[in-house]
């Protein structure tokens, strides 16, 4: 009897060490969950033909990416930890408190390791002459920061790590004062709300969330808009970009606010949701000609410009090309990042 179920534990264990394999053949390698990108197809050469002494660990990687079953079984594994154990299985992201989701490369930020001194002073010098090239071609120029989400709302992160006290968006924008570069402080926007802003398992700001960050970055150009202070209602599902990297296969939504009075622009070139590179909108009752660098913050913040201006360039490059200035087209300049990228601006 005994001999008779180990042979049955051994068989049910063989059996389920091939189902990964097994299940790739049958349905098919498994896709990307979220952002993720997968790695690429081995190669027995190199480009110049040579043998690729590389190629077993690129095979082993290919079919980590897509065994049969990973996303349920991630899925599975991811939980079964934040229940018993209060961690993230994924390495970029941190599992807080109420089902709160945080990116961990906010992490740095968040504990107050400072940049270096002269990244700051690159970073400050480098908006200072784009202020200037915008003035010197009629444009007025506004720069702001995305907050990191842990920023505005560090109650939600684990106790077990310690919020720093050191900023480096403050020093930042400490410099752009003394330099009279024109700057949204979103942080301090954000902070005078009552209602949470930021998606709970999304690293970005909800719709009311880009509501009120466009408010800001029009009232530094002194255009009143009030968008935030319209009617919201209940509008779509939103799948958070961190509960896709932490729970792949997992079903929970949350509701993202619709800003109910809508938009009149229309969209030039294709905006693939505000994800594209570049695109183009326009609007016949708007006023002005706005050139947009953005990062994918600005996916939820683009209506908002795109309603208030006659034309718009959005333009996700982290090149801030002066020549785009230079044309004499604009009138107005603004340039969003993320609190996390900040260092991106020391070029």
């Amino acid at each position: 009897m005994n001999k008779t179920f180990s042979k049955i534990l051994i068989a049910v264990f063989f059996v389920l060490c091939l189902i990964p394999s097994v299940g790739m053949i049958a349905a098919g390698p498994s896709k990307a969950a979220g952002n993720e990108i997968l790695s690429p197809v081995p190669r027995l050469e190199k480009l110049d033909g040579t043998f690729n002494p590389e190629v077993l660990s690129e095979a082993s990687s290919w079919f980590d990416d897509r065994f049969a079953l990973r996303q349920q079984l991630s899925t599975a594994w991811s939980r079964i930890n934040a229940l018993l154990f209060g961690c993230s299985v994924n390495d970029d992201v941190i599992l807080g408190q109420e089902g709160w989701l945080f990116f961990a490369d906010s992490l740095n930020d968040y504990t107050g390791q400072l940049l270096p001194d002269e990244v700051i002073e690159s970073a400050a010098l480098h908006l200072a002459e784009l202020r200037d090239c915008c003035h010197e071609n009629g444009a007025e120029f506004v720069f702001t920061v995305a907050p990191n989400k842990n920023s505005l709302y560090p109650e939600y992160m684990p106790k077990r790590i310690p919020a720093g006290k050191n900023s480096n968006v403050d020093r930042l924008y400490r410099r752009l004062s003394e330099l009279g570069v024109d700057y949204a402080d979103l942080h301090e926007a954000f902070r005078g709300k009552d209602e949470v802003l930021y998606f709970h398992t999304d690293s970005h700001w909800n719709s009311k969330g880009a509501a009120v960050a466009a408010d800001n970055i029009l009232s530094a150009v002194g255009v009143n808009c009030g968008f935030s202070l319209g009617e919201f209602g209940n509008g779509k599902t939103h799948t958070g970009d961190l509960f896709e990297m932490l729970y792949p296969s997992g079903k929970s939504r949350e509701t993202d606010p619709e800003y109910l009075p809508g938009f009149s622009f229309r969209s030039v070139s294709d905006p693939q949701n505000g994800n594209a590179i570049e695109f183009s909108t326009e609007n016949p009752s708007g006023s002005g000609h706005l050139l947009c660098w953005r990062d994918s913050f600005g996916i939820s913040l683009y209506p908002y410009l795109a309603e208030h201006f006659a034309s718009a360039d959005f333009s996700r490059s982290s090149d801030y090309d002066p020549e785009r200035i230079r044309s004499g087209e604009y009138d107005t300049v603004v340039l969003e990042i993320v609190e996390r990228n900040i260092s991106w601006l020391a070029q």
